[in-house]
């Protein structure tokens, strides 16, 4: 994890039940880098997040996941699709396929 400090901008990503509504990726800035916590101001709202792990400091679910950069956001929500678009596929091929794929893969199977 990267050293934060003030004024610093992180990327929120909506997750669980504001993920629902929202799929904005927001900007947050660090307001504050306490011992234990680490305040971050999106617009208006304010949240704490635990300095060492980054998750947000809540009584119920977090509203946001925080990243270092937008890319990172991206990169992982293309990851996501294309496992999903791997996993459909993995259900259709064909032994010869799947062969295939494990030599492209160079993964060499123990029998």
């Amino acid at each position: 994890m990267q050293p934060l400090q003030i004024g610093q901008t992180l990327y929120g990503k909506p997750v669980e039940n504001r993920a629902r509504w929202d799929k904005e990726i927001a900007e947050g800035v660090v307001e504050k880098i306490g011992r234990k916590y680490v305040t971050v101001r999106f617009g208006s709202n304010v949240k704490q997040y635990h300095r060492d792990t980054l998750d947000e400091k809540s009584e119920y679910v977090p509203e946001w996941k925080l990243y270092f950069s937008k890319q990172e956001i991206l990169d992982e929500e293309e990851l996501m699709r294309n496992r999903w678009s791997i996993e459909t596929a993995i259900k259709k091929m064909t032994v010869e396929q799947s062969r295939q794929i494990l030599e492209i893969l160079q993964i060499k199977r123990d029998n």
